[in-house]
């Protein structure tokens, strides 16, 4: 006879009783009983949990720990900014999958954890600890322009200096035209900087212009601060006795002209009769030459690199060229523009990482470096060169970088690297 659902760990008496013909004989070790314990379960469970795929959903204030165990269990999490942990969520009901909800986190903060699964024997079961950093809040916020040249006090016949500050780094634009319609954009926008200052070149002699300074933020949050003032354009030299009223002359090949076409950039040349400044407006629009981008200098030989293009993109460009005098030439190819496509070619460099540098205390360390292009931020660490531990901000790209490693232990060595993935993930 098996006897079940019996209680473990416990001891149990019985005695054995037959019964035949109506005769019962009983055994009851004279009166003793007969004795057996159950055995005791005290194996834990066995957590299965892989840091690389099982921290999941990472925002800038949660994330999601998933993990299977290899009998029924309730789940725990310790969680702290240290290994000391102090907070915990733990489930209510024993599964084998488990998925446990760490919310109303810090945003960028190095969080450490620690998973802990025990049975319906109380056997508990600990992970090693690991750690996760989350995620910088959604920028929303538009930079904040101020110190605009307003009135415009640096200008020429032909060109006139723009320049202001923004409270984070940004780029660099300017739209202006003859109306507060605008119609035109000089300046750089892949620049990455506080101090902004853009050139307007190829302007008309004495003529009036309204301009507003732009700049976006790395989250692609666009200021814009318009000048109320216009700024005028001086009057052109005066030409010769006998007068000049006519434009250059340009020359220009498109089978030729068009060189050094890459992903991001391409290289327009032409020439000219006489000494004349070089603008080439563009646009990914037919007979739309919004952007501009050109240099001041009178030279008879000229060539504008385009830059900050979007890959695989059809681009349709004009070319104007004015001399000292103000006498403007334009070849817009009948209006249709000329035309030329960039490459898809993909950036395959990865950032140049250079000055690392560590400031120590006793339980924590500040790592900074710096790169030549911007890109994110995160150091692995550990006590051994298999690391084991990251911190840092995957999400952010800048190009000087700081990592502070916080719960670090006394009197420990620890091995580091830095690692900088730009925005092409190099």
């Amino acid at each position: 006879m098996t006897l079940t659902n019996l209680t473990q760990g416990t001891k149990y008496y019985f005695y054995v009783e037959s019964t035949e013909s109506g005769n019962t004989a009983t055994d009851n070790n004279a009166g003793n009983y007969y004795t057996f314990k159950t055995t005791q379960d005290t194996t834990p469970p066995t957590i299965t949990f892989t840091r690389a795929t099982d921290v999941r959903n990472l925002t800038s204030a949660s994330v999601d720990i998933v993990f299977i165990t290899n009998e029924y269990a309730i789940g725990k999490v310790n969680y702290g900014t240290t290994d000391s942990y102090g907070s915990s969520e733990t489930e209510s009901n024993y599964n084998l999958n488990h998925l446990i909800t760490l919310s109303g986190l810090t945003p960028g903060q190095n969080y450490h954890f620690q998973i802990q699964a025990t049975d319906q024997n109380s056997n508990t079961a600990s992970t090693a600890d690991y750690t996760f950093t989350t995620l910088q809040p959604t920028d929303t916020t538009p930079p904040t322009i101020s110190n605009l040249s307003c009135p415009v006090t640096t200008v020429t016949s032909s060109t006139a200096a723009i320049s202001w500050t923004t409270n984070e780094l940004a780029n660099s634009l300017v739209d202006y035209g003859s109306t507060t319609g605008y119609g035109f954009t000089q300046g750089n926008s892949a620049d990455s900087d506080t101090s902004h200052s853009v050139t307007l070149v190829g302007l008309s002699p004495s003529t009036s212009y309204y301009f507003q300074a732009k700049s976006q933020d790395a989250a692609g949050n666009m200021a814009s601060s318009p000048c109320a003032t216009a700024f005028t354009t001086s009057q052109a030299p005066e030409p010769p006795p006998e007068g000049d009223t006519t434009p250059p002359t340009i020359i220009f090949d498109s089978q030729t002209g068009i060189t050094n076409i890459t992903s991001s950039s391409a290289k327009i040349s032409w020439t000219t009769d006489e000494t004349s400044d070089s603008t080439i407006g563009y646009s990914t629009s037919q007979g739309v030459f919004t952007f501009e981008q050109g240099s001041a200098s009178l030279v008879t030989s000229h060539s504008v690199t385009l830059t900050n293009l979007s890959q695989n993109s059809t681009y349709y460009f004009r070319i104007k060229s004015a001399d000292q005098y103000g006498n403007l030439a334009i070849d817009d190819n009948a209006g249709n523009g000329y035309t030329f496509t960039t490459s898809s070619g993909a950036d395959t460099v990865p950032p140049i990482i250079s000055q690392v540098s560590s400031s120590i205390s006793i339980t924590q360390a500040t790592i900074t470096w710096t790169t030549d292009e911007n890109a994110s931020s995160l150091v692995d660490y550990g006590i051994t060169t298999f690391y084991g531990s990251t911190s840092g901000n995957a999400s952010e790209r800048v190009t000087s970088h700081t990592v502070t490693l916080s719960g670090l232990t006394g009197q420990t060595k620890y091995y580091y690297r830095v690692r900088s993935n730009d925005a092409n993930s190099n």
